[in-house]
């Protein structure tokens, strides 16, 4: 936690050049502990719940890997009846695949709430007109 926010190396800017600090207090681990208690388990490790904040009491859990995966920058989130979500979790929960309702929107163009709660194998809905794939074809240098 606290290589990645001030190490020099590049596959740490990703934390570094946001601005993303350790709180003083966990600068001792005995605080750190007192505040976040031990690991529940091994497949669990620290996630910040706003990527962008700071790790700090009040923005720091303890996660597996499927959790933080969901709470990524690059993670696609949609509304769904109001609430903020990942595709994954707003699929998983209409029994559809993660993948499909991807593809629904941004391949097939779907609505975002039907992409992920229309049934595995349903038909798009209607007026429906699929992308067009634009084919480029190499020409020939004439010179």
């Amino acid at each position: 936690m606290r290589n990645r926010c001030s190490n020099p190396k590049e596959q740490y800017r990703h934390w570094r050049d946001r601005g993303i600090t350790v709180c003083e207090r966990w600068e001792k681990f005995e605080n750190f502990y007192e505040d976040m208690g031990p690991r529940p388990s091994d497949k669990h490790s620290l996630d910040r719940i706003d990527v962008d904040g700071d790790y700090e009491l009040g923005n720091c859990r303890w996660a597996t890997q499927s959790e933080q995966q969901r709470n990524r920058t690059d993670a696609f989130k949609l509304v769904i009846r109001g609430k903020l979500m990942s595709i994954a979790d707003a699929a998983a929960a209409h029994g559809v695949k993660a993948n499909t309702a991807k593809r629904r929107i941004r391949f097939y163009g779907w609505d975002p709430e039907l992409a992920v709660t229309a049934p595995a194998h349903s038909q798009p809905p209607k007026p429906y007109k699929r992308k067009k794939r634009v084919r480029v074809e190499a020409k020939e240098d004439k010179r």
